[in-house]
């Protein structure tokens, strides 16, 4: 409830027409006439009090609906729940009230006044919401971005999928006709086949299409681009000649409030990639249907703006000037593709946009890329591991050699998340670089500059036993962090302690406690921490969990001692997780043949606690409903 009004606040409210206290009956002549004028002014002013409910207009100012004042026949208006402002039983008294108002200042600004018990909200209480509900807008933009970002990918990866599983099997199926077709091509070396295939493949294309898809329709620019590359693709395979297609991905970036990305004119969508053993390097390849132009072109003969390329500029594809077509072409050049994913004949997933990017020595291309993790789930998903671990080992090298050749960053931001080097003052307060005797490999300004594979993660003692590590004995923390100085801490709790951070080389393999007596050891919890599979005692079986395997093992007077698997954080408080229990060897059987006679009884009693505990939830809930709407409007 509010009392708004301007000018003078005293002008807008009915003054009763009651005298002082001053002027009561004792003052008048004990006469019948001078009471009839008591009365009547009484009434009068009855009359006039505010009403309970609607807008009182005054020229002065407005009351608001909600704002109630009520008045006593025997006194001034009061309000209803809370008085606001001290109401004087004369007139001159709540005129002096607001004498050091400034009228001016009410006059611009509005007069407020809150009858109700809601405290009106400050600036920086307004301040602290709006930022609130800012962040809550940018999440869910954000969320948005990344689902559509991750649908993007997906599409690309399943365009992928299906053209290798729709042309895998023509290989061996057509591999007669093929070699048929490409017997004048099938000499020299891989280098010297491929160069040969790409100089007659326009000629060569309608036959390879009518025995390899005679009846597929292209009927887009992405279905045209989609036949060549698999044609030549199963055409080069069947010949021996290790290739994957690759296919550009462009979504939306994840960072907000960047450029917008203007679009191609042209857009890209498959080219391919064959090995050359001899350096064991994958060179690209391209089969975009000619229009008008020369199939090769000499970089003196290319323009300036065609010329920048994303790749890095020590690529030793750029000698072989056959393929320098694809690597030119607008779609290439575009500097906001973000991902090239390629498939082989083993259904292996990679994405290989750290050869044709210049992106990845800036940190905000990699912002807005999703992470390695995701995307090695992605592969994994949608098809297989690589089982070569040279080959994987040689894809790791040739990464670290491109990008290494782009140099160090120009800018201090880009150091941060660098897949090569790191800033000293970037260093986190679990992390430290090891050896610690190890030279920086370079300068920026007032820091060091190190080299990525130097910095090494730390983690707390309970952290490397989650691994199932201990910590070595008589070793020394690597990295003692003592809390920061808080000035709101309450005093009557104990400080805070410092952490300590240790490192691998730190570590050794944990030994779990042994079994005396036949008791099984215990932490002070109670409990026995079962992260791994070696930290089971030696002698003791991990029963997975069961319904009321405690009290079915304290009727059989056998000791049961619960695991934690894990720990779980929740609104804040972090609590461990609980599967099963250790029991000793010669009572298991014992213990697991009376869980499985009770088990469908315990599950009958479980499921109808549940079902209960479920019935009073509702329950609570429409009673809450109720208290707070009686009415059910």
């Amino acid at each position: 409830m509010q009392l708004r009004g301007r000018k003078s606040l005293s002008s807008s409210i009915p003054k009763p027409l009651i005298e002082d206290d001053s002027t009561d009956t004792g003052q008048y002549d004990d006469s019948s006439d001078d009471f009839e004028k008591i009365e009547i002014k009484r009434k009068q002013a009855k009359k006039r009090s505010f009403p309970s409910r609607g807008n009182v207009t005054r020229d002065s100012g407005m009351i608001c609906a909600d704002s109630v004042l009520l008045t006593d026949s025997t006194g001034p208006a009061k309000k209803r729940k809370k008085e606001v402002f001290s109401s004087s039983e004369s007139e001159n008294e709540s005129e002096e009230e607001w004498d050091d108002v400034d009228m001016d200042e009410i006059e611009r600004d509005g007069f407020v006044i809150n009858l109700s018990n809601q405290k009106e909200k400050t600036a920086d209480e307004k301040k602290k919401r709006i930022a609130q509900l800012n962040r809550r807008a940018n999440f869910d933009k954000k969320t948005a971005i990344k689902g559509q970002h991750t649908r993007d990918i997906v599409n690309c990866l399943e365009q992928l999928v299906n053209g290798l599983t729709n042309f895998e099997d023509k290989v061996s199926e057509k591999n007669k006709e093929i070699k048929d077709i490409l017997k004048s091509l099938n000499k020299g070396s891989v280098d010297v086949k491929v160069k040969a295939f790409h100089k007659s493949f326009e000629t060569i294309f309608p036959k390879l299409k009518e025995q390899i898809c005679p009846s597929f329709k292209e009927s887009s620019p992405s279905s045209k681009e989609y036949v060549r590359v698999w044609v030549a693709y199963t055409a080069l395979s069947s010949i021996g000649i290790d290739c994957r297609v690759c296919s550009p991905c462009n979504p939306q970036s994840l960072l907000l409030g960047g450029k917008k990305e203007t679009e191609l004119k042209k857009q890209r969508f498959y080219f391919l990639e064959y090995l050359d053993k001899k350096s064991q390097n994958w060179a690209a390849v391209d089969f975009e249907e000619e229009e008008n132009e020369d199939p090769v072109e000499s970089e003196e003969e290319q323009k300036p703006a065609e010329r920048k390329s994303l790749r890095n500029k020590n690529n030793p594809i750029k000698n072989e000037t056959v393929f320098e077509k694809t690597l030119s072409s607008n779609a290439f050049n575009y500097p906001h593709v973000r991902y090239i994913f390629s498939i082989d004949k083993d259904k292996v997933l990679r994405d290989v946009i750290w050869k044709y990017t210049e992106g990845f020595q800036y940190r905000v291309f990699r912002q807005s890329r999703m992470p390695k993790d995701f995307l090695r789930d992605m592969f994994l998903l949608y098809g297989n591991e690589c089982q070569d671990k040279e080959m994987i080992e040689r894809e790791k090298e040739m990464e670290r050699d491109y990008i290494a050749n782009l140099g160090l960053p120009v800018v201090a931001s880009d150091f941060k998340s660098h897949p090569l080097y790191v800033l000293s003052r970037d260093i986190l307060q679990a992390e430290m670089i090891y050896p610690t005797d190890v030279k920086p490999i370079a300068t920026f300004g007032n820091f060091l500059v190190y080299d990525r594979s130097d910095l090494k993660q730390l983690k707390s003692s309970i952290g490397f036993l989650m691994e199932g590590l201990d910590i070595k004995p008589s070793e020394v923390p690597a990295k003692v962090v003592k809390p920061k100085k808080n000035s709101k801490r309450d005093p009557s709790k104990p400080p805070a302690e410092d952490k300590l951070f240790w490192g691998a080389w730190q570590t050794e393999r944990y030994v779990p406690p042994r079994v005396i007596d036949g008791v099984i050891p215990s932490n002070k919890y109670g409990n026995m921490y079962v992260f791994q599979e070696w930290m089971v005692p030696e002698g003791c079986i991990h029963v997975p969990k069961y319904y009321d395997v405690k009290r079915v093992a304290d009727s059989l007077d056998i000791q049961v001692v619960p695991v934690v698997v894990g720990f779980d954080t929740k609104k804040g408080h972090t609590y461990p997780l609980m599967n099963g229990v250790l029991v000793l060897e010669e009572f298991a059987d014992d213990l697991i043949k009376n869980l499985e006679e009770n088990k469908e009884n315990n599950e009958k009693n479980k499921t109808k606690r549940d079902a209960n505990k479920q019935k009073k939830q509702i329950e609570r809930a429409i009673n809450h409903a109720n208290m707070l709407n009686p009415k059910q409007e």
